[in-house]
């Protein structure tokens, strides 16, 4: 058995240095350091493709669509004067591969850096990457990590999609801007997003991710991890974790939040528009703080747990197919248990008319 585990490490080590000798006798396409090494494929024409040993710097014409990569490196992305985008790599502690390509009708560039080679050690990261981008409003922004870090500072796009593999994320729009869309896709790390869109996706596999920014639509998976953020001033949301954690802050308007396990926390600024919300758990436990006017009536379904409403004026707790009616009542909320805990709680001290009924 052990005769056979080594042998198989043996044949792997040899299967990745001869393609390491072969690839440098032979040559390699262009975009075969970046699609190894986790980025994005390489656009038609090739602008840069080049192994950096010490630093460089490069300019290209602007470009209305951004695509950044990047593994283990430090990069900053900021906003500069002029019609050219710049690019410049330094601190290299390591050969790492530097491709810029456009598309066939120079709409779109993408930059990526990364590591020419699985082999080798090197503490932090493998470089410093700074790209300028001519201050403007951009169509689309993609930005890939592998691992390192990324800053992204004051930079608008109508679309934004940030796919974090690992590593950690900064990203900053101007605040007088308000984005069509903004995506977050994590696998791992971290990441801090400031910036208002119409619709926020938010999607994450593990890690933790704050937010800062209004979101009128907003999409929120999260498999297990964390999340916070602020000021959502939402019209619809739709929430749904496996396990894990999360925190929002400034709801309005209707949706769904679903937890199959874990906590989660959702502070409603404004319940006018709650009507047709409906809140799931099946394990775990929700908390959902309600404005003191609040009018609405709570529907409790409980399988196994509870349901307590601690808030505008009543203190109740809700048994299978009881109906809570706070203040003036009207706007349909659902409550569903299956096993866990929904509670209901006062964002802010108040006195509300309270009814009690038996459906």
């Amino acid at each position: 058995m052990a005769k056979g585990i080594i042998s198989s490490l043996i044949a792997a080590i040899v299967f990745f240095v001869a393609g390491g000798i072969s690839a440098r006798i032979l040559g390699t396409k262009e975009g075969a350091y970046s699609s190894m090494f986790g980025s994005f494929d390489e656009l038609a024409c090739s602008l840069l493709n080049t192994t950096v040993t010490d630093s460089g710097s490069w300019e290209f014409d602007g470009h209305k669509v951004i695509k950044l990569g990047s593994s283990n490196a430090d990069m900053r992305v900021e906003p500069i004067d002029g019609d050219k985008i710049t690019l410049s790599v330094s601190e290299v502690k390591r050969r790492i591969h530097v491709t810029v390509s456009e598309s066939e009708n120079s709409e779109e560039i993408a930059i990526s850096i990364c590591k020419t080679s699985f082999f080798g050690f090197s503490f932090g990261p493998d470089c410093a990457a700074v790209i300028g981008l001519p201050k403007t409003i951009y169509d689309s922004l993609e930005a890939g990590i592998g691992s390192g870090t990324m800053t992204i500072k004051d930079i608008s796009a109508k679309k934004n999609e940030f796919d974090v593999s690992s590593g950690k994320l900064e990203f900053t729009q101007k605040a007088d801007f308000t984005a069509e869309r903004i995506d977050l896709d994590m696998g791992s790390g971290s990441a801090n997003i400031s910036g208002n869109a119409n619709t926020y996706i938010i999607e994450i596999s593990s890690g933790s991710a704050n937010v800062n920014g209004s979101a009128n639509d907003l999409n929120i998976d999260i498999g297990s991890g964390s999340l916070t953020m602020d000021t959502a001033k939402t019209e619809k949301f739709n929430m749904g974790m496996s396990s894990g954690k999360f925190e929002i802050n400034g709801l309005s308007g209707s949706g769904e939040i679903d937890v199959a396990s874990g906590k989660g926390t959702a502070h409603f600024t404004n319940a006018a528009e709650i009507d047709g919300s409906e809140f799931d758990i099946s394990s775990g436990s929700l908390t959902v703080y309600l404005p003191a006017d609040t009018n609405a009536e709570i529907n409790g379904d409980v399988s196994s747990g509870s349901i307590v409403v601690d808030c505008c004026g009543v203190d109740e707790k809700i048994r299978d197919d009881d109906r809570v009616i706070l203040g003036n009542g009207g706007a349909k909320i659902s409550a569903d248990v299956s096993s866990g805990k929904i509670s209901f709680l006062d964002n802010q001290t108040a006195v509300a008319q309270v009814t009690i009924t038996k459906q």
